[in-house]
């Protein structure tokens, strides 16, 4: 709890409201309650946000005394009192009052407190002196009273009226708190608002209710009507108030006029008739049959509206479609735009809301409706949620419906954008959330200049959109990096995230699951209010056995996932559960088998033998084929094993229930054909595949052929690496999507992100992976092109929320540099990554990699001079084009990280460059390679200690990036990728300085 005070403070100075919202969303509770509000934060939280320091007083006076209105905003909206007063008896309302800027915010969340009846919070902020009269320009003039009247209820009212509010205040129409009430038609808050003095007779100026006064308004409700204007007994009888004339004349006097009106009306109708039949050149022409007649005009008609359509048709072939559209991610399956006025969102909107047809409650819509608006939020607009079948407002700006019967597929929506109105209409809630993430976007598109009107189907191409991350190597991301995240998956459309583990025999449960069960809880409710299913992927250490002890830590990392239906089993375990498994029965011969057993059997052997050329798993946690291996494990297996148990048995041993989906990795099932048969009904295949050249086709074919449900598993192609290799990974996906849209048993996609063996690179370097998978995955028909051509474009709208930052061509630059220095090495640069004899990531690691890990191994025969400054040339353009950029408006953690990747790429080439110098053929040789590798210890001494100076420096910062995204352990395996090169490069005797 300590830990995240202090991020929230630190977010506090530098204004970073992301980690503001993320980490106090990870302490927060959510209502049981079906109302409209949002989570209730951790009491612990909150005690320490509202404690006052002698120096700054809470945290929302040091946020307010630093200016940063949206800082304000975020404290306030998540709970932080604001009646506190400092040393100086001054509340965080009393310090921002010089800044307007400041103040409005307080307003804005006093009026968005109101309509969602939040009585403690707006008791706090009237307490902390607001001026209750303040109107709200950007609505129209309103007062919190209007706000009251039109959206709260009869308790928020009673509290506005204890500060004596001016009851008759206007807005720019002209109309009065008690306006608002009749046209909502709340008896309870007319009659409060006419006991505080509210004039029944003020006449509004503008808008729908011109020129008519509450009473008016009440004119068709008896019961309003009696509350503005009550009866007075006369004589006996029940007279009306405002005219006294009795209730039993009023009655008469109605059905009176109401004939007269009749009659009048009918005379009118034979005059009309009269007139018609003496002007009219028909009435002279001989009578013609009333259904011929009714003919020729229908067929005038349809000749109209085919015209009309016809025209329509032409309108839209001129449309000039907006090319913001095109960044909508992942691309919707369909969009139509039409021409027209464009839909301006207004600062203060209204979300109606139809309860859904199963359950008939709006709680998990609210739920959603309230993560997605405070995203809204940060670009100045409040959303209010209203009940539809409630209140159905023809004025409202966003309707919102769930309703399977017109949608094909799970997870489908529409929206239909006019000039008034966005219509969203979803199959089922996590359909709505996919509609609430693309209305964000458009609105975060096109907010300035307004949407332009749309038709809008989509669906996602691929059923299960996974990511899965490794935490078995000692990259333990914070639980708020974690969140955040996260966020970005959800709003990226994918539905699974995967916890990669492994477990070694009497490892402690913390060194397999870093993560406690609280923090997993905290995780899964996240992850399921974004409707992401968090999956353990569990493992063994490579070489280990299954025993006991084994079990039971499986069993204590599977109860921390609480409701989890799917347990994905790593490479290792899958080996390890078939070794133990006695060989399958054959199948029992028939007569027709005696001639040809002999000749199967053959055919089996060398079948077997072929495709035992499979699988290894490596440290790197991928997957790779090698002939010698398959070999061993043909030789080996089915190997005794001490439990000779069914695959079930042993699943239940592990910790997986029968009503748990559990997912093999295929890899090591396709080394055994006949073990499928083991599998228990229901499983699911994982077919992993990280190379630009994975060939997910002759696997899909092979697991069709077994009847075998799937999941395809390409990589992000970042680990050991520098700068991550971006072309080859959107290769490998694209190779993974075609498969997974084109074998009828394909049912997923899992994007793996594995650690490695050195786990140096950043994590931002993922991203361009994390953006290609989701689009591709949700809408297959995504032109490659487009993605290659504007994914820097997507990182920076989609994950850094900046579209002019120069981040995201620095991150995929990156990429590219040392995917263009590997191919190099190989003698590859004219083959494009799509060639089948390219592999990237390269088995070994990059080239940048391999300098530091073993630089005086790798082979230079292939690099230049040349290369190696072409190299240097394009790290200093990108360098400077991210140092152009004033520092405060980038984000922080990602400029770091890449700042870092760069510096560090660009020290590998100087270090290459004097390793090509000192070991440069002499001109007169005419023999021998044209450069070979000397080694660091015969560089120079100067060229050393620099070297070593530089690298020091960055190794500080690396750790320092280390610590501020990722727990300590871990941190010291990995700075041993460093610490190896270092070695060489510092003298004798001077090797604790890298202390």
């Amino acid at each position: 709890m300590e830990e995240t005070i202090q991020q929230v403070k630190i977010a506090v100075e530098s204004g970073r409201t992301d980690v503001i919202r993320l980490a106090i969303d990870a302490h927060s509770v959510k209502p049981k309650s079906t109302g409209l509000h949002s989570s209730k934060m951790d009491i612990k939280l909150l005690d320490a946000l509202n404690s006052v320091t002698p120096e700054h007083g809470n945290m929302l006076h040091l946020a307010a005394k630093l200016g940063n209105a949206d800082v304000v905003r975020a404290l306030l909206v998540s709970g932080v009192d604001p009646s506190i007063k400092d040393g100086q008896e001054q509340t965080a309302y009393d310090i921002a009052k010089p800044s307007k800027q400041l103040t409005m915010v307080f307003h804005d969340v006093l009026l968005q407190s109101i309509a969602q009846s939040k009585t403690e919070q707006v008791k706090a902020l009237l307490s902390s002196g607001l001026d209750i009269n303040q109107k709200d320009e950007a609505t129209g003039g309103n007062t919190a009273l209007h706000w009251a009247a039109s959206f709260s209820g009869i308790d928020i009212i009673k509290i506005l009226l204890e500060h004596n509010p001016d009851v008759n205040a206007i807005n720019s129409d002209g109309t009065t708190p008690l306006h608002d009430a009749v046209l909502r038609g709340d008896v309870d808050i007319v009659k409060e608002l006419v006991a505080h003095g509210a004039d029944i007779n003020a006449k509004a100026t503008g808008g729908k209710s011109e020129g008519k006064s509450p009473l008016d308004l009440a004119e068709d409700n008896r019961e309003l009507k009696d509350v503005l204007a009550p009866p007075v007994i006369m004589n006996g009888h029940v007279e009306n108030g405002q005219n006294g004339v009795s209730t039993e004349q009023s009655e008469d006097a109605d059905i009176t006029l109401e004939t007269e009106e009749e009659e009048k009306a009918e005379e009118e109708k034979e005059s009309s008739v009269k007139d018609d039949s003496t002007t009219t050149p028909e009435a002279a022409s001989p009578q013609v049959s009333s259904s011929v007649q009714d003919e020729d005009e229908e067929e005038d008609e349809v000749e109209i509206d085919l015209e009309t359509i016809e025209g329509e048709e032409e309108e839209e072939e001129d449309v000039e479609v907006d090319p913001r559209l095109t960044f909508l991610w992942p691309q919707p399956q369909q969009v139509i735009q039409k021409n027209g006025d464009r839909f301006i969102l207004s600062q203060d909107f209204s979300v109606q809301l139809a309860a859904i047809p199963q359950s008939g409650t709006l709680e998990p819509m609210v739920d959603l409706w309230t993560i997605q608006s405070a995203v809204l939020m940060e670009k100045g607009y409040r959303c209010v949620l209203e009940n539809s079948v409630v209140c159905l407002d023809p004025s409202a700006q966003v309707v919102c419906n769930i309703n399977p019967l017109p949608f094909k597929r799970e997870e489908s929506y529409r929206i239909s954008v006019t000039d008034k109105m966005v219509t969203i209409v979803a199959a089922d809630l996590p359909g709505l959330w996919h509609a609430t993430s693309t209305f964000v976007q458009l609105v975060q598109l096109c907010h300035k200049e307004g949407i332009p009107q749309l038709e809008i189907s989509d669906w996602p191409s691929i059923k299960h959109r996974a990511v899965m991350l490794d935490l078995s190597a000692g990259r333990v991301p914070r639980m708020d990096t974690l969140l955040q995240l996260v966020n970005s998956f959800a709003q990226l459309k994918y539905n699974e995230l995967h916890l990669y583990v492994k477990a070694y025999k009497d490892s402690p449960i913390h060194d397999t699951m870093p993560y406690s069960g609280s923090e997993l809880l905290d995780l899964e409710v996240f992850c399921q209010w974004r409707f992401i299913k968090l999956v353990p992927h569990i493992d063994l250490m490579e070489g280990g056995d299954l025993s006991p002890p084994l079990f039971s830590i499986f069993q204590q990392v599977l109860s921390r996932f609480g409701s989890t239906r799917v347990v994905n089993i790593g490479p290792n375990l899958t080996r390890k559960l078939l070794d133990s498994v006695p060989p399958p029965s054959p199948r029992p011969e028939t007569p027709q088998d005696d001639n040809s057993s002999a000749d199967q059997s053959k055919t089996s052997d060398s079948t077997l033998k072929k495709e035992t050329s499979e699988t290894k798993t490596e440290e790197t946690g991928e997957i790779t084929t090698e002939a010698e291996e398959a070999r061993e494990d043909e030789m080996e297996a089915p190997r005794p094993s001490p439990f000779i148990l069914s695959i079930q048995d042993q699943l239940r041993l592990i910790g997986i229930g029968s009503n748990q989906t559990p997912l093999f990795c295929a890899n090591v099932i396709s080394v055994y054909e006949t073990s499928f048969r083991q599998l228990p009904i229901g499983s699911v295949a994982m077919w992993y595949g990280s190379k630009s050249n994975s060939d997910f086709k002759k696997a899909g074919k092979k697991l069709l052929g077994n009847g075998q449900g799937f999941y395809v598993c390409p990589g992000t192609g970042v680990w050991n690496s520098l700068g991550g290799a971006p072309e080859g990974s959107i290769c490998n996906i694209s190779h993974a999507i075609k498969t997974a849209t084109t074998n009828p048993n394909a049912i997923g996609l899992l994007l793996t992100n594995w650690a490695g063996c050195t786990y140096s690179n950043h994590p931002v370097l993922s991203w361009p992976a994390y953006i290609s998978a989701a689009g591709l995955s949700w809408n297959a028909s995504t032109s490659l092109d487009f993605l290659h051509g504007n994914l820097s474009s997507l990182i920076n709208r989609h994950i850094l929320q900046d579209p002019d930052s120069p981040l995201g061509d620095a991150i995929l630059e990156v990429g590219r540099i040392d995917t263009y220095l590997t191919k190099a090495s190989l003698n590859q640069l004219d083959l494009p990554v799509t060639d089948k004899s390219v592999i990237i990531p390269a088995k070994e690691g990059s080239f940048l990699c391999r300098i530091i890990q073993e630089t005086d191994n790798i082979d230079l025969e292939f690099i230049t001079i040349e290369i190696i400054n072409n190299a240097m040339r394009r790290i200093r353009k990108s360098q400077s084009s991210v140092n152009a950029v004033d520092k405060l408006k980038l984000d922080r953690r990602v400029y770091i990280q890449v700042h870092l990747t760069l510096d560090l790429m660009f020290w590998a080439c100087k270090m290459v460059r004097a390793l090509l110098i000192a070991g440069k053929k002499p001109n007169h040789a005419q023999s021998g390679f044209n450069v070979i590798n000397v080694g660091l210890a015969n560089l120079s001494a100067t060229t050393k200690t620099d070297s070593a100076n530089k690298l020091l420096s960055m190794m500080e910062e690396y750790r320092t990036v280390w610590l501020d995204q990722c727990y300590q352990p871990g941190l010291g395996a990995s700075g041993m990728f460093f610490k190896d090169v270092l070695k060489h490069l510092v003298p004798e005797g001077t090797e604790k300085t890298e202390d």
